[in-house]
């Protein structure tokens, strides 16, 4: 697995319109038509096996050391390679020394992600609440987050 920066806001946009990946990284607010990409101020990621892209993360920083990051994996290929994106995203982090915190937020409705994100050792830090509408209702979000030494351990683990 190989983690590949990209500024091509067209393929960005065809990868997270996908069908059954749209509809849990966007809110009601948001159509395929609207969602705009901003590939010279965010952070855009390619997951790739070999030429497959496998998913696109979104990575923003918070601050000079800390960014959130939006873990995308296209719907037919998270059996398969949800855990390799991981440590491939991992390896990323701790090669870019910057980096000393990763947070994320995941909205409620999506315990399936939490666990994943709870595999790789990510710690339950808070909750935002009424931040996203889904379905017609405004949802919380779980606040998780997790250090450059705690990625650099569970790197360890896995290896």
């Amino acid at each position: 697995m190989m983690i590949e920066r990209t500024k091509d806001a067209k393929k960005i946009k065809s990868i997270l319109s996908i069908d059954g990946l749209w509809e849990t990284i966007s809110d009601d607010n948001a159509t395929k038509d609207n969602f705009i990409i901003d590939a010279d101020k965010d952070c855009y990621l390619l997951v790739k096996d070999d030429d497959l892209v496998v998913g696109c993360f979104k990575v923003e920083a918070v601050n000079s050391c800390c960014i959130i990051a939006h873990i995308n994996i296209i719907p037919k290929y998270r059996k398969k390679y949800s855990k390799l994106a991981g440590l491939a995203f991992y390896n990323w982090v701790v090669s870019n020394d910057f980096i000393k915190k990763v947070t994320v937020n995941i909205p409620v409705l999506y315990e399936n992600v939490k666990k994943y994100c709870l595999a790789f050792g990510f710690k339950e830090e808070g909750l935002n609440r009424e931040s996203i509408l889904k379905g017609g209702k405004m949802a919380d979000q779980w606040i998780m987050g997790i250090t450059r030494e705690e990625i650099k351990g569970a790197l360890n683990e896995f290896n």
